[in-house]
């Protein structure tokens, strides 16, 4: 049988193709999937620009380049973006109840483009904030199919099935393209298609839960094939080369899996799942507490630094909490309204305008590109009025879980699970507002709410269309 590949008009449109969940039921996913399919490949891998400079080495010690971007990664998001907001036109009537859900995430956004009018930097703002914006467009055609759950599930397999297996070929057999070096070149670290190792941690965590997930729900032999043997493929990368890993993912990794079983244990009684929710919610702000004071303390007595060491770690996360007194000191003098969206990580041109003195006794020959605490780059950036529109979607989101949990457990499970092992991943990587980052993509996807017009209005949309 000849492959037939969709015109134009049926990805607009929406011609759908059915995908069997099991024996019982048939689950239709539209063409219209592949666009954030494509733009999740990107934003986990390298940037398109480094695709099409596959043989060149990346710069030693360098996460991706996000001071604007080439014209090529320009082109094909941008592209992405307007197709995305051409099939959302079309699946209009099925947004007005996620955006009446989802007010606390609009007024952020809409807060995020106010603030290009005070950055130091307003055309690089206003650049990020529409790939910041492009990520949720893509994460809106995925929520408007008819089935949100299996087209979420159908995107990161479909993503992660590509990305792990060639990220090994990669690491095995095409070593300048998939292991790097760290800074001062001494350091091997397995990169695979990712352009840094904690990149590959968070793709290879973000794979491993998910395919556990699979796990727990498939009973067909052939999707438990391919579940175990990506699950293996993940726990291979998180391992990493031994000299150089992502602890962070690890870490994420082993409690999303816990989560996972936690909440199928207590899938009878909701009501026990919430308050467990609100006791993880109490002990990662008591953890996020604990780094945050202890960023202020350069000496060795603080409360984090001892209980680092205790742990066997180093009392400084890396270099970490240095780096995070000098950006709590550029936020506190625009500690409001921050110094812009996308406008603190500008490159070299920012140097001596938000200086680093903490870090650059430790590296004073490279400088990041990112502060590795999601919460102070945004708090950096948006000031507290951004840092607590962030935290009230978030909140927001959790409220809508808990309620969702008697309704459509397996969707409930998967967001909470999500949820809490992105903000722990935020505690020590930076990944919130960043519009081409993957996990900020991860996010949106299941923080975003699920109104009951919304549900009833696709419960209510013909089997054929997908718009």
């Amino acid at each position: 049988m000849p492959l037939t590949l969709p015109s134009f008009k049926s990805v607009i449109v929406g011609h759908d193709q059915k995908r069997s969940v099991d024996s019982t039921k048939e689950v239709t996913i539209s063409w219209a999937l592949w666009l954030p399919l494509i733009w999740l490949f990107l934003v986990s891998t390298r940037s398109v620009s480094g695709w099409l400079r596959l043989g060149e080495p990346l710069e030693r010690g360098k996460f991706r380049d996000i001071s604007g971007g080439s014209s090529e990664d320009q082109v094909v998001l941008f592209t992405l973006l307007l197709l995305g907001i051409a099939i959302l036109a079309n699946r209009r009537k099925y947004l007005s109840g996620l955006i009446g859900a989802n007010k606390w995430i609009v007024a952020l956004f809409a807060y995020m483009l106010m603030s290009v009018a005070w950055s130091n930097f307003p055309e690089l703002s206003w650049r990020r904030w529409i790939r910041s914006s492009g990520a949720l467009v893509m994460v809106l055609v995925v929520l408007t199919e008819e089935n949100p759950l299996e087209s979420i599930l159908a995107l990161l397999r479909r993503c992660y099935c590509i990305h792990l297996p060639f990220s090994i070929i990669a690491i095995k057999y095409i070593r300048n393209i998939g292991v790097d070096y760290g800074y001062d070149g001494s350091e091997e670290m397995w990169i695979g298609f990712t352009p840094h190792k904690n990149n590959l941690g968070q793709v290879a965590m973000s794979a491993g839960v998910v395919f556990f997930w699979s796990l727990l729900r498939n009973k067909s032999k052939g999707s438990v094939l391919l579940d175990v043997s990506c699950l293996l493929m993940a726990l291979w990368l998180l391992i990493g080369s031994g000299a150089s890993y992502s602890s962070t993912a690890r870490v994420g990794f082993l409690l999303g899996v816990a989560l996972l079983l936690g909440l199928l244990y207590v899938k009878r009684n909701p009501g026990l799942a919430w308050r467990y929710a609100k006791v993880g919610l109490l002990l990662f702000g008591i953890v996020a507490g604990v780094i945050g004071v202890g960023a202020g303390f350069q000496d060795q007595s603080s409360l984090m630094s001892f209980a680092l060491e205790a742990m066997g770690r180093d009392a400084t996360l890396t270099g970490r909490t240095g780096l995070w007194a000098d950006i709590l000191e550029n936020a506190s003098k625009n500690p409001l309204f921050g110094v812009g969206f996308g406008a603190f990580w500008v490159g070299p041109v920012g140097y001596d305008l938000y200086p680093l003195p903490n870090w650059s006794t430790v590296t004073p020959e490279w400088r990041p590109n990112e502060g590795h605490n999601g919460y102070l780059d945004a708090y950096v950036e948006v000031g507290m009025v951004g840092l607590c529109l962030t935290l009230g979607g978030i909140l927001a989101a959790f409220r809508n879980i808990r309620y969702a949990m008697a309704i459509d457990f397996e969707y409930a499970r998967i967001r909470a699970v999500f949820m809490f092992i992105l903000l722990v991943n935020n505690i020590t990587e930076s990944s919130l507002l960043k519009g081409t980052h993957s996990l900020w993509f991860l996010l949106l996807l299941f923080a975003i709410n699920s109104s009951s017009k919304s549900s009833v209005l696709l419960a209510q949309r013909p089997r054929q269309s997908a718009v």
